[in-house]
C-alpha cells in the first residue's frame, strides 16, 4: 500500500492472491475484490446493465477488455469537494476553489462510459471501442470544442519538413 496523507481521496493498493494481480485506489475496494472471488453471489461491475450494452456491441474480448465509467468517476471528482472543505477550515476562498472545480467537473463530464476490447484475427491485434456520452453532452463546453468538426485547411504548413510522423484532427464524430 502506497501511504499518502489522510486528506488524500486515494492511497494505491497492490494485491496477490494466487495467479491474480490486483490493483486498486484503496484497501477497501481491495477487500472488496477479494471478497467477491470467494462469494459467488456478489455483483460486479459485470452486472452493470450499460457494460453489458457495449459488450453486446463489441466482438468478443479475447486478449483485453478496458471499461471507463466516466458518470462514476466525475461523481467521485465531485466528492472531492467535501475534502478540501475539511482540510481548508474556515477559510473564504475554498467555497470558490469547490464552485470553480465544480464547473469544470460539469463541462468535463460529458462520456458517460467507454469499452474497449482487444481481440485477435490472423497475426492482427485489434482494438475496437464502444461508448455512450452522457444525455446532456451536447450542451458542455468539451463537446463543442470536440464535436466542431470544421475543415482543416492547408494542414500541410503545420507538419516540420523533417517529421517522421503527424497527426491531423479536425474533432470527433460524436
Amino acid at each position: 500500500k502506497l501511504v499518502l496523507p489522510p486528506q488524500m481521496p486515494f492511497a494505491p493498493v497492490v494485491g496477490r492472491l494466487d495467479g491474480i494481480l490486483m490493483l486498486a485506489n484503496s484497501t477497501a475496494l481491495l477487500e472488496q475484490s477479494i471478497d467477491q472471488l470467494f462469494d459467488p453471489n456478489a455483483t460486479s461491475k459485470f452486472d452493470d446493465p450499460r457494460l453489458q450494452e457495449a459488450l453486446n456491441n463489441l466482438p468478443a474480448p479475447e486478449d483485453s477488455l478496458a471499461f471507463y465509467d466516466g458518470r462514476v468517476h466525475f461523481d467521485q471528482m465531485r466528492n472531492m469537494s467535501e475534502t478540501i472543505r475539511q482540510m481548508a477550515g474556515n477559510d473564504p476562498g475554498a467555497e470558490r476553489v469547490i464552485g470553480i472545480m465544480n464547473v469544470v467537473f460539469d463541462e468535463l463530464a460529458i462520456l458517460d462510459y467507454d469499452c474497449t476490447v482487444e481481440y485477435t484475427e490472423g497475426n492482427h491485434n485489434l482494438n475496437q471501442a464502444f461508448g455512450k456520452l452522457m444525455p446532456d453532452a451536447q450542451d458542455k463546453m468539451l463537446y463543442q470544442v470536440f464535436a466542431s468538426n470544421e475543415p482543416i485547411s492547408d494542414w500541410e504548413k503545420w507538419v516540420p519538413a523533417d517529421s517522421i510522423s503527424y497527426s491531423v484532427q479536425s474533432g470527433i464524430n460524436m
